[in-house]
């Protein structure tokens, strides 16, 4: 993963991870995501590392004597949808969504179900491009369900109280969820109306306006809480 390695120059997990873990700065964030767009973006998600292994290593093992040497790992492509929530990035954690969602590829050159996520996509020149491999065996499904819930929608339960953190794509004016957590439900409303991506201007707790970067404290369980944020 060096810089001046001939092979596996740069891996898409310890980039998005530097951005998930808040270790990375502004500067470097920026840096980041554009080197991971001019490099491991194709058709179908982002690639786990580039350049390929050219030969079995060794020293690295397994990864390096896989075929085909390119492929997209989904499981990868959740953390970076994931650390796009954290960054508050909503365009880009949308795209990155859309591009692995199996809904949005041809069940007929996947070879995979359209409603679950595979493994992997071949995505180097090989005859098999396109085709996915080991369908129904990743935890691709919970990092995404945990991203859109968590991430996007910005429902994050801790062990004190319930943050509301929203990121969106600009396109979405609305959106709601709604979950049950400690025996009580909660009922979210996102609010858009200028097309923003991050950060809550008003946030409303049963109609009650409360401050927008403090935690809700959990209700009683059996109650149901409202609540309302706005972009």
């Amino acid at each position: 993963g060096a810089a001046a390695d001939d092979e596996v120059s740069l891996w898409l997990n310890t980039q998005t991870w530097a951005i998930l873990s808040g270790v990375s700065d502004p500067e470097r964030t920026r840096q980041i995501r554009d080197i991971v767009e001019k490099r491991l973006k194709t058709d179908m998600g982002y690639v786990l590392f580039d350049p390929p292994f050219k030969r079995f290593r060794p020293d690295i093992g397994y990864y390096s004597n896989i075929i085909p040497r390119q492929w997209n790992y989904i499981h990868a492509n959740a953390f970076k949808f994931a650390a796009e929530c954290e960054g508050g990035f909503g365009d880009a954690a949308y795209k990155t969504l859309s591009l692995i969602l199996p809904i949005n590829h041809d069940p007929d050159k996947t070879r995979a179900e359209p409603y679950t996520f595979p493994n992997y996509y071949v995505t180097d020149d090989h005859e098999r491009m396109g085709r996915s491999l080991f369908g129904w065996f990743t935890a691709t499904c919970s990092w995404v369900f945990t991203a859109i819930l968590e991430g996007m929608m910005g429902i994050r339960p801790g062990y004190d109280g319930l943050m509301i953190r929203p990121c969106f794509p600009r396109k979405w004016k609305e959106a709601s969820a709604e979950v049950n957590l400690r025996g009580a439900r909660y009922r979210l409303t996102v609010r858009n109306p200028d097309g923003r991506e991050f950060g809550i201007r008003k946030l409303l707790l049963d109609g009650r306006e409360v401050p927008t970067n403090e935690k809700i404290q959990y209700a009683p369980a059996g109650a149901t809480r409202h609540i309302e944020a706005h972009l």
